[in-house]
């Protein structure tokens, strides 16, 4: 709910709180991903690197992971995940990142 709200803080405690109890859910992790926009960079790639653990199909981990990565500075690592995002079926990101992939599609 927090989440919904755009109440970023209280969500992540909820979603730590979950983890602690349950680490095998990876939308949790993806869930939690996004409460760490947009300052959370490195802490996005850790919970998007566990979601794909569990989960290698989901599209959206790929995607935040790719956000987080060009945030940081490797627009390479964050192209390849939009990708991927991509190629799992986020097909909007084609034209949507396309702009900032034109080096590296």
């Amino acid at each position: 709910m927090y989440l919904a709200l755009r109440e970023n803080k209280l969500a992540k405690k909820d979603f730590d709180i979950y983890l602690k109890r349950d680490s095998s859910d990876a939308k949790v992790y993806i869930n939690r991903a996004a409460t760490r926009f947009p300052n959370g960079f490195k802490g996005i790639v850790y919970d998007c690197n566990k979601a794909i653990a569990l989960d290698s199909t989901d599209k959206n981990a790929y995607f935040l992971r790719g956000l987080a990565y060009y945030g940081l500075g490797e627009k390479q690592k964050g192209c390849d995940d939009f990708q991927k995002s991509i190629d799992l079926g986020f097909e909007i990101l084609m034209e949507a990142e396309s702009y900032k992939c034109r080096d590296f599609w």
